[in-house]
């Protein structure tokens, strides 16, 4: 049983350590797969061991990353993924600030308008806050912007209402972020699916999606 031990925490040290503090899902039904121990020792084990169980609550299965993430793994930015509960449809901003207890002034939702000359702008500001539409237009230099209807969501970004994220979307639309991230040290936003959000540095997510900032919400 000791060896049993042993390995086990091992592996899913390891697990967490390779996800870059990354949290993703480390389920004992995979450990006794991967270790080809019985399934009836891992439960055992985890149950037994409290280091052990704390571990494998951290859950860190690669599948459960989002595009989003993969992304950021890709170009190598570090960042920190957050799950929250939800039911079958969206989720405001300002629950998930709420559910994953973080400061709702960076906690930021992905707003999709199209210009008066019909193309397609993204903005991103907190979720507690209101889009301007006419700082809005001023900023990408339109004559007005006005938010797509909700069916256009995701045949013109990939995403769904609720987990619409600004980066990775079917296309890299003009995107501009609120500037009051420039006051912030890290910035969440959708990472692509409802029940997982992204934080990472605003000048990270800033050049990565080759956004520009400004003010952009209502007084």
């Amino acid at each position: 049983m000791y060896f049993a031990v042993r390995q086990l925490f091992e592996y899913v040290t390891a697990i967490s350590v390779s996800a870059n503090r990354n949290i993703c899902i480390c389920k004992p039904q995979y450990l006794y797969l991967q270790l080809q121990l019985k399934e009836h020792d891992v439960w055992s084990i985890i149950n037994k061991f409290p280091a052990v169980r704390r571990l494998t609550e951290v859950f860190a299965v690669a599948e459960q990353k989002t595009n989003v993430m993969r992304i950021l793994d890709q170009r190598k930015i570090n960042y920190k993924a957050y799950e929250y509960a939800h039911g079958e449809g969206a989720v405001d901003g300002a629950t998930v600030a709420k559910l994953t207890g973080l400061d709702p002034a960076k906690v930021f939702k992905t707003l999709v308008t199209r210009g008066a000359g019909g193309n397609i702008y993204v903005f991103d500001i907190p979720v507690t806050a209101e889009l301007d539409l006419k700082k809005a237009a001023k900023a990408v230099g339109e004559k007005s912007v006005a938010m797509i209807h909700v069916s256009e969501i995701n045949a013109l970004t990939g995403y769904v209402r609720g987990g619409c994220s600004p980066i990775g979307m079917k296309k890299q639309y003009a995107t501009v972020i609120d500037s009051s991230c420039e006051t912030l040290d890290s910035i969440v936003v959708s990472a692509g699916k409802i029940g997982y959000q992204v934080e990472l540095p605003p000048a990270e997510l800033i050049k990565l999606v080759r956004a520009k900032t400004a003010d952009i919400v209502c007084d």
